[in-house]
């Protein structure tokens, strides 16, 4: 033992969960598939109109740099049975060539990295202290309220939003 083991652990024990949060600039992926795309996809809630709105946006950005599937696509459960539907209906999930897949705030950043001109946001994801924590969070916040996130959307983006 180096004699810093001691110490270190007690401040990792006595950390909130947000100080934890903050430890990490990059998530790891949440899993990794056996069936490997070609290209990057990105697996999204096709029946959340909200959702729907953002991925076209996002489409715009990475062209066919990056696919695009609704998570209730039979072809994404027979393709990709690692997946548990209830991770699917909680977030994207973004798979990378690699097989590795990655979700909610993460996943969005990964996706428009292969815009030609919006790779700054993964960047900042993954070196600036505290970015991915505190946008990870958001994420979650939003997907919560997609309701009101929804309305928001509609209200500021009028004419764009689908209307079912």
């Amino acid at each position: 033992m180096n004699g810093t083991a001691g110490p270190e652990a007690d401040f990792q024990a006595r950390q909130t969960p947000w100080q934890k949060a903050m430890d990490y600039s990059v998530k790891q992926a949440v899993a990794e598939v056996a069936l490997r795309p070609a290209k990057p996809l990105m697996i999204y809630d096709g029946d959340c109109n909200f959702c729907k709105f953002w991925v076209v946006r996002w489409q715009r950005s990475t062209g066919a740099r990056v696919e695009y599937m609704r998570s209730q696509d039979m072809q994404v459960a027979e393709r990709f049975p690692e997946l548990p539907r209830e991770t699917m209906d909680n977030s994207v999930q973004f798979i990378e060539t690699d097989g590795k897949v990655y979700s909610g705030a993460e996943a969005v950043f990964r996706s428009l990295g292969y815009s030609w001109r919006r790779g700054w946001p993964l960047w900042l994801y993954q070196k600036a202290p505290g970015v991915a924590a505190l946008t990870e969070w958001a994420y979650r916040f939003v997907a919560r309220h997609r309701a009101g996130f929804s309305r928001l959307t509609r209200l500021i983006w009028r004419g764009e939003f689908p209307d079912g």
